[in-house]
This record gives C-alpha cells, structure tokens and sequence, in this order.
C-alpha cells in the first residue's frame, strides 16, 4: 500500500499536481487540492492508517492504536500532525517524551515537599518560557494551542523542536522499575515509531542505566534518536540541573539522526548501555567509564559521527519480546562461602553476571568454588566474567582468568555490570537461539556495549586526511576535523556515483563516515537513492547508513527514490 501511494504521489506530481490533500476515509484515501506535500512521510502515515483500518478524520493523524494501551498510560497531548498546524513540516521537527517519573518531574505540594503530582508536568512546562514559546504556539496552532503540543523557543543553528508529552500512569519512583516497565517504554516506541523524529524518555536517575542498557537491546534496528534524562534536582526548582538536560535532550532527538539508546546528562551525552551512575549528590551523576561521549554540549554540539553504533542491516526497526527475568549478579568476596554461590545458581537461575577481582580473578586455591560454577556452567547456565573496577576489561591471561574460562565462565569484556545483566537478559529470552547461538551472542558486540579482546587495527599513520592536512602543512584539530568533513564527503559521492562499493568500501577503511552529509546535507544514501542504483543502495545500508537523515530541503533518501521513481530502492 505504502509503495503505490509513494507512486500514486509522483505521478500527482510529475501531472502538475504540487499541491494535494490526502484524506483517509472509510479506508480510501480522498485527493483533493489545499496543502503541500513536503515529506513522503505524510503518505506512509496514510498507509499505515489505512491498513490498520483507522481514521475517520479529515486529516491525518496518529492512529488510536498509539491511544489504546492495556497499560495505564495516559497521553497527556495529541501527537503532532502533518494538518495540524498553519507552518509548513519542514519548519520543525517533532520529538515524543515518555515521563515516566522522577526528580526531574517533582513538584511542590502544600507542605512544601517535593512529590510526583500527576498531570502536573504538561501545565507547569506550558508556562515555562524557557521550555514552550506560547506565542509561536498561538501563531501555529492558533486557539487550540492550549491542547496541543508544547514548542520550544527558536535555536539558532537548529530547527525549531515541536513536542508532546506521554505521561506514564502511575508516575514511576525509578528504584521501582522493573523488567515488564522496560518492555513497556519499548512498546511504546514502538507504536509511535513512524509519527516522531526522536523520543526523549524522562526517568529517575537511581536505575537510569538499567533502563538505557535495557531499551537499548529491546529496540532491535533502531533508526532514530533515543534519549533518556533526568535531573538530580526537580526541573521546576530555581537552582536545578533538569532544564538544562531536558532542553539539550529535546534540541539533539530532534536536529540528530544518532540511532542509539543514549543517555544525556551535564552536557554530556552517552551510549546508554555503557553508563553508570557515580553520585548521588553531583549534577554529574553518571559517566561511561570505557566509551567516550557521543556529544559534548558547549556553545556547539560537538558530535562525535565516527563512534557512534550504528545498525548494519536492511531490516524494519521492532521490538524484542519481554526479557527473561532468571538471571542475577553476584559480586565476589574474600572468603565467600561455596553455598552462597551454589544457592545462586541453583534453579531457576539461567544466567549469572560474576563481577571478579581486577582482570577476571578469583582466589586459584578456592577448588570448590570452581567446581559449582563448572557444574552450572554444564547444566545450561550462562555465567559472564565482568571486573569490580569501573573501567578496564577481564583478561584470560592470568591464571585465574583462564581457569574460569575452562569451567565455562564466558568474557563479558568491558561490560559494564548493568549492560551485562541487561543483554542477558534479552539473550536468554530469545527462544528461537539454541544454548550454543546464545553464547556466542553474548560475547559479540551487538550494541556497541563491549569492546572485543582483538581491536581493529588504527589507521592513523595512513590516514588519508592527515596526510593531506601534513601537505597543506595544517596541523590544529579544528581545521583537520574541518578537512575531514569536506574531503570525505566529495570522495563519498563520487565513488556512490561512479557505483564503486570498492572505493567505498577502501575510504570507510581510512576512516571515512558513509553518514557525512555534504554542503545541502546530502548523505552518500540520498545520492545513491537519488540515481536508484541498488547494488551501493544496500551496500550503505549494510554498513550503516540511516534512511532517516534530512537533507537542507527537508528530504530523505527515500523521497529521492519517489521522485525518480526506481520502484526497486523504494522496496
């Protein structure tokens, strides 16, 4: 259905038909004249309204399954629109937040504690200044701006942030979160997946890396922006961290394509799964003790495009089943007694995450102790090797490290406690992998949650940008990183028009990112879609490049293949 409206679109089009409305009534879709289509998205939001049978209405919108939860949620605003307002779709961007609880969300009551107050959040933020620009809401979505999504003031740099709150019911103590909540904030996801250019998840700062860890397994080829915050002191405080946080979270889920489960906090933005809170006092609570951060917020986003983690794989973005809740973490102690760890293996434990001494240690002369984790290790019980300290990796070169190994204790590499429990978790649930599949899953870097033993090997010495910058005689970290992003790009574009995956393949080699937008924003993927060869098409995809990214004209690579109508791209 998608591809014939996609081609019922360009044939409007190329007829002299540039302005249409699309209506979906009683499953047809009705043309008329009155509004510009400026995003394919429009008509896929048909589609999938059509298909699931919804929308009677005269204009688009997210369909009622998105409403409709088993779950006690309650949507606190109505999901922006295509329709719904008077500025044109290329003007903004739209963001979803799931408050799901927390400091960051914590009022006043009349005893002058701080409290979750339900349905409290939406009002308080609509007369924050800082936080929703009235007036530009008044001009967009004229009377009805009271119900309808909040809008963050214009930042120059960047397109201005449209955003509707969820807000979960009850409201969530973090410590009181739980594997079936996890699975829920993915479901939700989920369903609003396709109406959203990124989603902000506000959350209580105790499991916040539990949670991150977790979403960042269960949303499985994930394409757009995931961001979870909170604050240590309530956003609505005088003196408080949760402005500053949620702001920034908002501004990048909606101007960045980083297709990650991330984690923002102190202008700092993580991979979710390798975070970890260090203080419960500090306004910098959390740190990624082994990855550095994808985004360092200052006066620019500073975006670090070469590490992030990204999905190499054609396949439609889902969502994992619920996660096995059989699994543990037991932290080893002088003179720790065999009974304890035997009682902690024992049914129906099916996995355990053993945080060891340094490297991967345990005391060589505790036989015993090796013998229980042997005789788990055979019964099916998946047992993973993780280090006390917060940075650094176990190791199988000391003698202890490997005895584990031959019991059948498995590398968790640099993993951190809540990453490694997380994936497990989400390993263990997949019924469709034998014991033998599931292991070997957890020693592979599924997420970027762990660093492998056997690194890539560094290219810097002939790294084709520093040579070119030696011979221009440039040598400041500024102007090479500024060369980089002019040089790779060209090169980029030339290889995908020449349909040479080779040369492609050789300058990611040499560091080249095949995300990097040239001059109009224009990643290699739009060019590729833009000229409809198949061959480079599934190469970028399979190497990471996202369908999502926008070019200067507010067109994916999608469009691209719309307008020049090669049917095989947009399949």
């Amino acid at each position: 259905v998608q591809v014939i409206l996609h081609l019922l679109l360009l044939r409007l089009l190329r007829c002299g038909c540039d302005c249409v409305r699309l209506r979906a009534v009683g499953g047809f879709v009705v043309i008329g004249g009155g509004f510009s289509i400026s995003s394919v998205s429009v008509i896929s939001r048909a589609a999938y309204t059509i298909m699931n049978g919804q929308s009677s209405s005269p204009f688009l919108s997210v369909p009622s399954v998105v409403a409709r939860r088993n779950s006690a949620l309650r949507r606190g605003s109505a999901a922006l629109t295509a329709t719904d307002s008077k500025g044109d779709v290329s003007d903004y961007r739209r963001v979803m937040v799931l408050y799901t609880g927390g400091t960051i969300g914590m009022v006043r009551n009349e005893d002058g504690a701080l409290v979750p107050i339900p349905n409290e959040f939406e009002k308080k933020l609509r007369e924050n200044p800082l936080i929703h620009d009235k007036k530009y809401a008044k001009e967009m979505f004229g009377s009805s701006s009271e119900l309808a999504p909040l809008v963050l003031p214009k930042v120059d740099g960047m397109q201005r942030v449209v955003y509707s709150i969820t807000e979960y019911d009850p409201l969530l103590d973090s410590s009181n979160m739980t594997m079936m909540d996890w699975s829920s904030i993915a479901n939700d996801i989920h369903q609003a997946y396709e109406f959203y250019d990124g989603f902000v998840i506000l959350h209580g700062t105790d499991t916040m890396s539990y949670t991150a860890s977790a979403l960042s397994f269960l949303l499985e080829n994930l394409g757009k922006t995931v961001i979870i915050t909170g604050a240590q002191i309530s956003l609505f405080e005088v003196r408080s961290d949760g402005i500053d946080n949620f702001l920034t979270s908002l501004l990048i889920a909606g101007n960045f394509v980083i297709p990650e489960v991330t984690l923002f906090f102190n202008y700092k933005l993580f991979r979710g799964n390798r975070t970890t809170k260090i203080s419960s006092e500090s306004f910098h609570a959390f740190e990624s003790p082994n990855v550095p951060p994808l985004v360092v917020a200052g006066i620019h986003m500073e975006v670090d495009y070469r590490s992030i983690f990204r999905p190499c794989t054609i396949d439609k973005f889902t969502v994992s089943g619920e996660l096995n809740e059989n699994v543990g973490l037991l932290r080893v102690f002088p003179s720790i007694q065999t009974k304890t760890v035997e009682a902690f293996l024992k049914p129906p434990m099916e996995g355990v995450v053993i945080q060891t001494y340094g490297s991967g240690n345990m005391p060589t002369n505790r036989s015993d102790l090796m013998e229980v984790l042997s005789a788990a290790a055979k019964r099916g019980v998946i047992i993973i090797n993780i280090t006390q300290c917060s940075t650094g990796c176990v190791s199988n070169l000391y003698e202890t490290g490997k005895l584990l190994y031959d019991s059948g204790v498995m590398s968790g590499f640099d993993m951190t406690p809540e990453a490694a429990l997380a994936k497990l978790s989400y390993v263990l649930s997949k019924t469709e992998w034998d014991l033998a599949t599931k292991r070997t899953m957890m020693e592979n870097n599924l997420r970027g949650e762990l660093t492998c033993g056997i690194k890539a090997p560094v290219l810097e010495d002939w790294d084709l940008v520093d040579a070119v910058a030696r011979s221009l005689h440039i040598s400041s970290p500024r102007e090479v990183k500024m060369l980089h992003s002019i040089l790779f790009p060209a090169m980029l574009g030339s290889a995908v028009e020449k349909g040479d995956t080779d040369k492609i393949a050789e300058l990611k080699g040499y560091g080249a990112d095949l995300t990097a937008p040239n001059a109009d924003k224009r990643t290699p993927l739009h060019i590729a879609c833009s000229l409809g060869n198949i061959k480079v098409v599934k190469y970028l995809l399979l190497n990471g490049a996202s369908v999502h990214m926008k070019d200067r004209f507010d067109q994916t690579p999608l469009l691209d293949a719309v307008r020049c109508d090669h049917l095989d791209v947009i399949k």
